[in-house]
């Protein structure tokens, strides 16, 4: 009765006679990023490799956008990760090499670091990590959960199954699931973290709160496995290319397992993929590093592009064009805002320092290329030929290295000179010294690290390396 009223008093005002039906509500995305370790840029098939299989992630390119200039801000990946993470430079947070057991000190990432799993819990996303977390541990840090993650299954340190070098393995690996002791789990260690996203997804898919999901794999990272079933692929080449290419294969194959659960769940059209490295590839003489940086010059721990340069693609049904590859720079300090944007999980003001970029203009197709400047700092020891730069800086097309101690510096430019052969600082005066103060007045803001490494001690047993002290 109270409804025929109602709509008679509408019709009297002169409104139609029936209500117009509230357009639903539209679903907020789910996330899911996927980080290699160590891969180098030219080590898929979508970025030139001529031999590694990597279909799944070749089909996700063709799907969605391949970023050809995308850079980390670290060569190695406990800096790149904190990153990913705060959209800062890993300084910031004292963040000056990888976080090692074996030495001090030690680099975590700090329980008041603002992390974007942190934002997107306050708009509503249920978060998860599966995989290699390196961001450090208790007691130097909270557990990963302290950091804004509501699930955990992985590994601490930067290796699989433990931190210390001496117990890594992939074959029947020790996981932490959640605050839990390690666990050894039948299987390669890929397989089995994907098992587990896929139980993950199984029951998250059901339920309506968006998701967001780190996907941190270990590979192709050392120590890997000649038991890895991918290297039967490439029974033609030496052992330790059908181990690492096997590897990366069986990378591909799991990225392919996770897709094929969106698409059964019915959400992959609403899933944002996100896939990068964290650094390019390990040098030569490791036991079954094979990988490439294709044409660009230098490998992990290097300022060089192949040290920093890394794969990223994106793809999202009918959001981001199909096929495209983007020629923006970009970094991994563009990674919080772009996903801040998508999903309305921003940071406060104060802490949007440093000069990462929203890429959702470049995703959607509607920007093209904007020019910027990029910073890198390291000084760690280096490996895999003649050194970089400690200090560099990229501004457009020009890259100048700057080695501080021995005080010379070498000047690139990238759009001529993608392998940084030529050295053209005594051609570009001008060009050379208006880089190095800025680099120089970048530098300045950065904290020192003043501490000098030492050796830890080995443990005695696997039992007490992968002992967490929670208590």
């Amino acid at each position: 009765m109270l409804r025929f009223m109602l709509v008679g008093i509408l019709m009297m005002l002169g409104f139609p006679a029936s209500l117009p039906a509230q357009a639903p509500a539209k679903k907020k995305l789910n996330i899911i990023f996927i980080l290699a370790d160590d891969l180098g840029w030219g080590d898929l098939g979508c970025y030139g490799h001529p031999h590694i299989k990597t279909p799944n992630l070749d089909k996700l390119a063709k799907k969605g956008m391949r970023f050809s200039q995308f850079y980390t801000t670290s060569p190695v990946c406990t800096p790149s990760r904190a990153s990913f993470m705060t959209g800062k430079h890993p300084q910031r947070f004292n963040i000056h090499h990888a976080d090692l057991p074996e030495t001090t000190p030690r680099y975590p990432l700090p329980l008041d670091a603002v992390t974007l799993m942190r934002l997107l819990q306050r708009v509503g996303y249920r978060t998860a990590h599966f995989g290699k977390w390196h961001l450090g541990e208790p007691p130097h840090t909270g557990m990963p959960r302290m950091h804004g993650i509501d699930h955990f299954f992985g590994s601490m340190g930067g290796r699989p199954s433990s931190p210390w070098n001496k117990f890594a393995r992939y074959d029947d690996a020790q996981f932490i699931l959640n605050e839990q002791p390690a666990k050894t789990y039948p299987g390669y260690a890929t397989d089995v973290t994907t098992d587990h996203v896929l139980k993950y997804l199984d029951d998250i898919g059901k339920q309506d709160q968006p998701f967001y999901m780190n996907l941190w794999y270990h590979s192709p990272h050392e120590p890997l496995s000649p038991k890895v079933k991918q290297a039967e692929m490439y029974q033609n080449f030496p052992l330790k290319e059908q181990v690492y290419y096997g590897s990366v294969s069986n990378l591909d194959y799991n990225i392919g397992r996770v897709l094929a659960k969106l698409a059964e769940l019915g959400i992959e059209d609403n899933t944002l993929i996100i896939f990068s490295s964290d650094n390019g590839p390990e040098v030569l003489i490791a036991a079954f590093s094979a990988g490439t940086a294709g044409v660009l010059r230098g490998r992990k721990t290097q300022l060089w592009e192949g040290g920093v340069r890394v794969p990223f693609i994106a793809a999202l049904p009918g959001t981001i064009p199909a096929g495209r590859t983007c020629h923006q720079v970009a970094s991994a300090l563009d990674f919080l805002p772009t996903i801040g944007e998508l999903t309305g999980a921003r940071l406060p003001l104060k802490d949007q320092l440093d000069e990462g970029i929203s890429l959702v203009p470049f995703l959607n197709g509607k920007k093209t290329i904007q020019s910027r400047t990029l910073y890198w700092e390291s000084h760690i020891g280096q490996r895999g030929g003649p050194p970089s730069g400690t200090l560099v800086i990229r501004d457009g097309d020009w890259k100048l290295h700057i080695w501080q101690k021995e005080n010379k510096r070498a000047l690139y430019h990238l759009g001529n000179d993608i392998g940084e052969s030529k050295d053209v600082a005594t051609d570009h005066k001008d060009v050379a010294d208006r880089l190095e103060r800025l680099a120089d007045a970048w530098y300045r803001t950065l904290p020192r690290e003043t501490e000098s490494r030492q050796k830890r001690p080995l443990p005695a047993t696997e039992a007490e390396a992968n002992r967490l002290p929670l208590d």
